[in-house]
């Protein structure tokens, strides 16, 4: 076995590894992604796989290791609490004298879901994912035939987190892909496992199921007792990799395109979600404090007049840089001063037209969707963060009277305000109108809906982890209040123009002409 040098992504963290050689350039081929939670014996089973195509029998006296694993992750291997995999790798198998199967087959092994690192190392590798197919071969996958979902036999039902994970993946995909899912249940012991029940009651489309034990697979051969279950599991595991590939030769190889479009999708709305957020604080912070001083003013035009040292504090956005850990890569716009790539595999500038946020040659990301050549990568990434600020009077005063060249009373002051939340309001609807337009797209070509834009589900998580309190919890909890909070932004910008529009605020694009004093008596009846 040897690696494909020119397939090794290393910020993406794929590679590839090939078993013997093609016989020629048109030798068919077959591709199964095998994805499943930390601890369901994932790694076990592809080398099972690799066995069983490459012909060994019970009575062999050498077995087949092809699970590779990394420096880093072979430091892994006696914590059971974190996935011993790091990197996506694709095993490819050529027939050999012997193989049982008449084609190549790419075996694709994934990271395991749901270790103690939580949702963040979960969606490190979702972007790992979206890597793989979204680039062009050799470091990218282009056609899939079947994707494996891999659970534990005595699991009589699916945990929250165990739902979050299989909804998790299936919202990668595009729907055409339902037809070519499969589920692989280790550590069957020839009875119906209890998970089937689980997978009936969950309403996820798991597909064929097949059942596996693998505990036979490096056991020795020679000198058995007479209890020995050894050879009963290998005669299983023959068995159901025969109904498992039987399967696979009458499913159609499914093109990725529709999947790398949701990829796109997602990514895109991810984008637009996080930039959209402190945009909604400050502007509810800005029309509560809009507010407040069109009364305070109301009543107290005198005092103001007289007291131009007058203060208060007020919640505004900062355009902040955030550095980044060494290694990892972004692609930001210089010109849009925006994050449109948060962890790219691609670190030379001059190679950023291949970026995931590209189309045609322009950010399908950036507000402006700028030409490539003018995103570059970064040791840093922008964020908007709400902070809190003393103002004076006189400094607003001033600050808008130098805008507009001349002097202006509390009254016109104040329609400055009302201009700037009039912005906001067009900035806050335009990206709103992305956010509907992304959500429409993947209700119609998604497999499933992210379970993260679920409030219900993501709460259920949170006492999950409340209940059982494994090692991390607390970290794992708060990083699901901040994707709860991502998942109300829909809320959030609805009160947001409820609010606005309830000050006679409706943007620039509907602008009420009547000044703010007027609609303001007109609402509230001074």
């Amino acid at each position: 076995m040897c690696e494909v040098k020119g397939a090794r992504n290393g910020k993406a963290k794929t590679r590839k590894f090939e078993v013997g050689s093609p016989k020629d350039a048109n030798w068919q081929e077959k591709t199964i992604l095998m994805i499943g939670e930390t601890g369901t014996g994932k790694s076990t089973l592809v080398d099972g796989l690799a066995n069983f195509i490459l012909g060994v029998t019970w009575n062999d006296n050498f077995r087949f290791t092809i699970v590779n694993l990394e420096e880093e992750e072979q430091q892994k291997i006696k914590n059971q609490a974190l996935s011993q995999t790091e990197w996506i790798t694709c095993y490819t198998i050529h027939p050999q004298n012997g193989s049982r199967l008449p084609y190549t087959i790419n075996i694709i092994d994934t990271p395991g879901f749901g270790d103690t690192r939580g949702i963040e190392r979960d969606q490190e590798i979702v972007e790992q994912i979206r890597e793989l197919f979204s680039a062009k071969p050799p470091m990218g996958v282009l056609y899939i035939d079947a994707v494996c979902f891999l659970l534990k036999a005595p699991d009589a039902r699916l945990t929250p987190i165990q739902s979050y994970i299989f909804q998790s993946i299936m919202s990668l995909f595009g729907n055409d892909i339902e037809s070519n899912i499969c589920s692989l249940i280790t550590f069957a012991d020839g009875m119906d496992p209890p998970v089937f029940a689980a997978l009936d009651e969950s309403g996820l489309p798991f597909g064929e199921r097949f059942t596996f034990n693998n505990s036979g697979l490096f056991a020795k051969n020679t000198d058995l007792s007479q209890t020995c279950l050894s050879p009963m599991f290998w005669d299983m595991g023959l068995v159901s990799f025969r109904k498992f590939f039987k399967h696979i030769d009458t499913l159609a190889t499914k093109s990725l395109q529709l999947t790398s479009d949701v990829l796109y999708e997602r990514c895109r709305l991810e984008a637009t979600i996080r930039n959209l957020q402190p945009k909604l604080d400050v502007g509810l912070n800005k029309i509560n404090e809009l507010k407040a001083e069109i009364r305070f003013f109301e009543d107290n035009k005198s005092i103001i007049a007289d007291n131009k040292d007058f203060t208060y504090v007020v919640k505004t956005t900062k355009h902040v840089k955030r550095d980044l850990p060494r290694g990892r890569h972004v692609t930001n716009c210089t010109h849009c001063n925006f994050t449109c790539h948060e962890n790219c595999a691609y670190a030379n500038d001059a190679d950023k037209i291949n970026c995931s946020a590209m189309s045609n040659g322009f950010c399908r990301i950036c507000p402006e969707n700028c030409i490539w050549n003018i995103h570059a990568n970064t040791p840093y990434i922008f964020e908007f963060l709400l902070v809190e600020e003393l103002k004076t009077y006189a400094e607003k005063k001033h600050k808008y009277e130098e805008a507009s060249g001349k002097l202006l009373t509390q009254e016109q002051v104040l329609e400055k305000m009302v201009e700037e939340l009039d912005e906001m309001v067009d900035t806050i609807e335009d990206m709103m109108i992305i956010v509907r337009n992304c959500n429409t797209r993947l209700g119609k070509i998604a497999l499933r809906p992210n379970p993260l834009s679920m409030v219900e589900h993501i709460d259920l998580m949170i006492e999950n982890e409340k209940l059982q309190k494994k090692m991390g919890w607390y970290e794992r909890v708060q990083t699901l209040y901040r994707f709860r909070k991502r998942a109300q932004v829909a809320d959030e910008a609805e009160m947001f123009h409820k609010e606005a529009q309830n000050l006679g605020v409706t943007g620039k694009r509907r602008r009420d002409k009547r000044t703010v004093f007027q609609r303001f008596r007109d609402l509230f009846g001074f």
